[in-house]
């Protein structure tokens, strides 16, 4: 199939997500300023790290709801992040392979920041023990342990988790979009995301990206699959 069958979702600055999301990414690019983003620093840990943490887990709980919302399920009056991981599960299962990447001081790093969370839920007895359980391990508890304990973990508000938790939110923004048509829900990993690019912005990016120059004014996009296949790619 070649790219111009594919079917194709487009994200603009338009989308309250994916403006904040970059707006995030200046963030990180102010940290990078002091620490150099490799995994030499993956446990260091700082204020601003704690604050911009709190910042993308917030908003990745946020994006969670909406996209429930936007697969009309079922109202739950206060969803965890296990009933958050089965709708994953349910609706775009393949998420758990997907790689990005980034190189914001020169060192290249990949990240899969649904694989521990899918792990979690994999070894949960039923649907049930799945929804009830709201600290899995990995980045999500530890955000949980220093909102809730700051004092005891405030080591836990590292590099390692601050990145992973982003990795996240860019897949949450990227299914985000999807989950707005309801025919595309179906076909996640073959759609063509589309993103509004802004100079070096988006940092992290799904292995197989690129970024797409119209001419004539059109700007530039953030090209990529969820199946981590090259854009480009005849297959």
């Amino acid at each position: 199939m070649t790219e111009n069958m594919q079917e194709r979702c487009t994200i603009d600055l338009s989308n309250p997500f994916w403006l904040h999301y970059l707006s995030l990414e200046k963030s990180l690019k102010d940290i990078s300023e002091y620490i150099a983003i490799n995994e030499d620093n993956s446990q260091s840990y700082s204020f601003k790290n704690m604050q911009l943490y709190f910042a993308i887990c917030t908003e990745i709980d946020s994006i969670f709801k909406h996209i429930r919302d936007n697969l009309h399920l079922k109202k739950i009056e206060r969803p965890n992040i296990g009933h958050h991981i089965k709708m994953i599960k349910d609706y775009f299962p393949k998420i758990e392979e997907t790689i990005l990447t980034l190189n914001i001081s020169g060192f290249d790093l990949d990240f899969q920041p649904f694989r521990i969370l899918f792990d979690n839920a994999n070894t949960e007895k039923s649907n049930e023990d799945v929804e009830k359980n709201s600290n899995y391990e990995g980045w999500w508890k530890d955000y949980n342990s220093v909102k809730h304990q700051r004092l005891e973990n405030f080591k836990k508000a590292n590099l390692d988790n601050l990145l992973n938790s982003f990795a996240a939110l860019h897949i949450l923004n990227l299914v985000y979009a999807i989950s707005l048509k309801e025919k595309l829900v179906l076909i996640y990993d073959t759609v063509l995301i589309q993103a509004n690019a802004l100079r070096d912005y988006p940092f992290f990016q799904v292995r197989g990206s690129e970024v797409i120059r119209y001419v004539g004014g059109g700007g530039d996009y953030y090209g990529c699959y969820l199946s981590n296949k090259h854009i480009y790619s005849a297959d």
